[in-house]
């Protein structure tokens, strides 16, 4: 949100107006979001109620058996949910084809995100958003959330911001792999994670 120079319609502390955690509490008390974490559609509703639009994507799903991968049928349902009453500047999401992003399609959503940042007009800048399993790429824990800051088309290689900075610094892993780690299923869903394509409500503004 603070990338995307979204105005939080609030006041943070003196003069400032950025989001700060404690201003996310439209859609999941704040309490139940660190005792549970957020699933895709969750996270996607939050950024819709704070002014931006949201496009969804999710890769066919991978299933984990005794450390390996293979190929699932994603049979749970991950819907957005009308969890709160959208304010008037809410954003709108939009869910694409389900299953549909392949690697190639990945890279393609990467290039745009990261080329849209030097655009003059930062309303028509994006911001990708990862929801990934950090097994996958060797690291502690699971389900998680970071943005997606860089991609390096020569050794195919993203950059991710990992919000949890006191365990991991910003890090490069391979497209393909972080791509496996987004195929994963969520625990809550039973369907695959994915990304958020994060962008200003008004694109021609």
């Amino acid at each position: 949100l603070n990338a995307l120079g979204q105005d939080p319609m609030m006041t943070w502390k003196g003069p400032w107006r950025w989001f700060a955690d404690e201003m996310l509490s439209c859609c999941q008390p704040l309490d139940k979001i660190k005792e549970q974490g957020m699933t895709l559609s969750d996270t996607a509703c939050l950024a819709m109620c704070n002014g931006v639009s949201v496009d969804i994507w999710q890769p066919p799903a991978l299933q984990e058996v005794n450390g390996s991968c293979t190929a699932s049928d994603a049979s749970g349902v991950d819907i957005v949910k009308s969890c709160c009453q959208p304010p008037a500047h809410s954003g709108v999401i939009t869910r694409q084809d389900n299953d549909s992003l392949s690697i190639d399609h990945f890279r393609t959503l990467l290039k745009e995100a990261v080329s849209s940042q030097w655009h003059e007009n930062q309303h028509a800048r994006k911001v990708i958003v990862a929801s990934y399993s950090r097994k996958t790429l060797g690291q502690t824990g699971d389900g998680h959330f970071s943005p997606l800051a860089a991609y390096n088309a020569a050794s195919d290689q993203v950059l991710i911001l990992d919000v949890a900075r006191f365990k991991y610094s910003p890090h490069w892993v391979s497209a393909s792999l972080l791509y496996d780690a987004m195929r994963l299923p969520d625990s809550v869903t039973g369907r695959p994670r994915g990304l958020l394509v994060l962008k200003h409500r008004c694109t021609s503004c």
